[in-house]
């Protein structure tokens, strides 16, 4: 991740583009290697040109499947630890029988050990390379010695991440404390994955997997075995048998999933490049002449890689561009000229910025995607979080006086970060909700702030559903469908009956945050049909699943969130978290519970006013919860009831101040100074007291008429 996190860091353009770049270098890259490995071992049976003919064949079904396709042209990392992987793999390959005294076997183990320092789990492509070496090796002391410079090279590599957190001045202490939270394999904790031809069947077109049968049946013949299995152990390794080998059910922070994934469909790939070659030379076998025998394979290899890639095209989300630009357009047109776009999904940021730079849609708006405001991986006290060139500001994260102000400023979200350092149990999300909150803090008077495809707790208690994206502070929006129905009506333009799996995991991405939104802000019904499109857009996903059974907690259906929680995880045929999740349904059933209370007492002050410190003890669940908007309504109905209530108009002030309603907080503030005719000195102090009222400080009214002019 130092490879991608530098390039975020480079003071060149936008962030966003920069890693779109990157991630379709990357891929290119990629497709080389898989090209290089094809024709180096089909050189084993065929000639130099049907070899040749193997090897691009293997690229074009690789390039073609969705995995591929979206990865390489998203901002994720998935493309990097692909292709350091496949580097090392294929480096292996070349080696071939001379791996015991060859330095290709070395430079393989230095990029597995990359690979590892991307990410624990990928160490798996370490254990690979040493299967090289028993595979491709003779076992005497040479080979031993060069095991043991492998190892100490893969050593080297997966120490990359030390040497660049200590470059950022870091002490091994505090690389440690974040380090160890990764979560690590745990071997055998997990079981296979039962059912990963389905992954297979969905990524792959038909012909290619028929292809793929004679291919890896070809290298178990005398010559070519030990290549079968090895390139066999790796599709297993980084297939079914990945969530045995790894077990990150109960880790918050999951590895990524698309690079194994890819990983394994460049095997398959190879596999039915060389089943391809196999069917080119049974074809033209009573042929005389090698010209005219070479040329008959190469065309029926051609023919073949042809004839998948068309099979494949539907399927490949680059290839949907009618549906993946009407979804662009669609967030783009959600935010007002000149906002800050931010993106928490590597598919709707490249999406936004391919419109941007090829269509022209909404070049006014800055898009930023998440990973440049704080480093998750790196740097737990001193991550950089550099903004791209045309914001500033933020250099550092978190700035060297934010403790302080987060005191008086977040002080529950403080408490949990600090509670997060304390009890780690994976990377902090409370790290990235005050990354978010110093953003807000330094651009909300210079440009409007929109969010896309990003889950934060706090953020989604606060922001307005604005279209497709969530927006805060809170402005005056024009009148746009409701998120459900315009997703619908993206859906309802795609032509065909084949399902699009890419596209479909970012329109889930897009959903699940605003169902979060509606959930945390109380409206059940909203989480509960958003989270209903984002299962139907990925079933398999746990994370719509999770959407859902949550608001159906949040609307007092704990039980049944429970059994059906219970349900999916006994038909997903997958280990997945248990105690972590239905805490999270204790947590969102509790805040119903202390909603139905207050906003009942608050229903009873309008025909006689209830003892203050019921109230005010009723309130603080509320607060403790992020229930704003419930303490807004709550409070609203108090005021409407007895307008000269003291604290019913500044903890409603308060409320809107934290949901960034601040044009609205400001008048019911003026109402409550008013009220009790407080000279503004005393305003001042009362205000820089309350940590809840930072944003109104330096609230300017003329800047809301500004962007809404705009």
């Amino acid at each position: 991740m130092c490879i991608r996190d530098s390039v975020v860091q480079l003071p060149l353009g936008n962030a966003a583009l920069r890693l779109n770049i990157f991630s379709a270098v990357l891929g290119v890259w990629a497709c080389g290697m898989v090209a290089a490995m094809g024709a180096w071992v089909a050189k084993r049976f065929v000639s130099n040109v049907e070899a040749s003919a193997c090897g691009v064949a293997a690229a074009m079904v690789f390039m073609s499947t969705p995995p591929v396709t979206h990865a390489a042209t998203a901002a994720g990392p998935s493309m990097l630890t692909t292709l350091l992987a496949l580097g090392a793999l294929g480096l292996v390959v070349a080696a071939g029988e001379r791996i015991d005294h060859s330095p290709l076997f070395l430079a393989a183990s230095l990029l597995a050990g990359f690979a590892a320092g991307n990410h624990p789990s990928f160490g798996l492509v370490g254990i690979l390379v040493g299967a090289g070496l028993l595979c491709f090796g003779n076992m005497d002391a040479r080979a031993g010695l060069q095991a043991a410079k492998g190892a100490l090279l893969f050593l080297m590599g997966a120490l990359i991440p030390l040497v660049y957190a200590l470059s950022n001045g870091e002490t091994l202490r505090d690389f440690l404390s974040h380090a160890l939270l990764q979560p690590y394999p745990n071997v055998f904790e997990g079981l296979p994955d039962a059912k990963y031809g389905i992954v297979l069947a969905q990524n792959v077109a038909t012909l290619a997997l028929l292809m793929a049968v004679p291919g890896f049946v070809l290298l178990l013949r005398s010559g070519v075995r030990r290549y079968g299995v090895f390139l066999g152990l790796a599709l297993l390794f980084m297939g079914p048998l990945f969530p045995a080998l790894t077990h990150h059910a109960d880790a918050p922070w999951p590895v990524d999933g698309d690079a194994p994934v890819i990983i394994a469909l460049a095997m398959v790939s190879l596999f039915a490049a060389w089943g391809m070659g196999v069917v080119g030379e049974t074809l033209h076998a009573s042929s005389t002449g090698g010209t005219r025998q070479r040329l008959v394979g190469v065309g029926v290899t051609a023919v073949l890689a042809l004839a998948a890639v068309g099979a494949q095209r539907p399927e490949a989300s680059n290839r949907r561009h009618g549906l993946a630009e009407r979804l662009g357009r669609d967030v783009l047109a959600s935010c007002p000229e000149n906002a800050l776009l931010i993106s928490g999904d590597d598919g709707l940021t490249s999406l936004a910025l391919a419109l941007q730079h090829s269509n022209g849609y909404g070049k006014g708006i800055l898009v930023l995607p998440a990973q440049a405001l704080a480093g998750r991986f790196w740097a737990q006290t001193r991550a950089r979080a550099r903004l791209s060139a045309e914001t500033g500001s933020l250099e550092m994260f978190p700035p060297l006086e934010s403790v302080d102000a987060w005191a008086e400023e977040q002080p529950l979200l403080l408490a949990r970060y600090l509670d997060e350092r304390k009890h780690p149990s994976g990377p902090s999300p409370s790290r990235v909700d005050l990354a978010l909150w110093e953003l807000v803090k330094e651009h909300y008077g210079v440009r409007p702030l929109c969010f896309v495809g990003l889950s934060s707790p706090w953020l989604a208690a606060r922001a307005q559903i604005t279209g497709l994206v969530l927006s805060y502070p809170r402005r005056t929006a024009p009148a746009a469908p409701a998120p459900a129905a315009q997703v619908r009506c993206i859906l309802s333009e795609r032509h065909g009956s084949t399902r699009d799996v890419g596209i479909a995991d970012t329109l889930a991405a897009l959903v699940t945050p605003l169902s979060t939104a509606a959930r945390m802000q109380g409206r059940d019904d909203q989480a509960r049909e958003l989270a209903r499109l984002a299962i139907w857009l990925a079933p398999d996903a746990a994370g719509p699943r999770v959407a859902w059974c949550r608001a159906q907690a949040r609307g007092g259906e704990w039980q049944e969130a429970v059994q059906e929680w219970d349900a999916y995880r006994a038909q997903a045929g997958r280990p997945l978290p248990e105690s972590n999740i239905k805490r999270m349904f204790d947590r969102d059933y509790e805040a119903h519970e202390h909603a139905e209370r207050f906003l009942g007492l608050a229903a009873r002050e309008t025909a006689a006013p209830s003892d203050l410190a019921t109230r005010q003890d009723a309130a603080t669940a509320l607060w403790e919860l992020d229930e704003l908007v419930v303490l807004a309504r709550g409070y609203e109905a108090i005021v409407k009831a007895s307008p000269d209530d003291i604290d019913g108009l500044y903890q409603l002030a308060a409320a809107r101040t934290q949901l960034g309603d601040l044009r609205n907080a400001r008048d019911v503030l003026g109402q409550w100074i008013e009220a009790l005719g407080l000279s503004p000195s005393l305003v001042k102090k009362q205000l820089d007291g309350d940590g809840r009222f930072a944003l109104l400080r330096n609230y300017d009214p003329g800047s809301d008429a500004k962007h809404e002019a705009e």
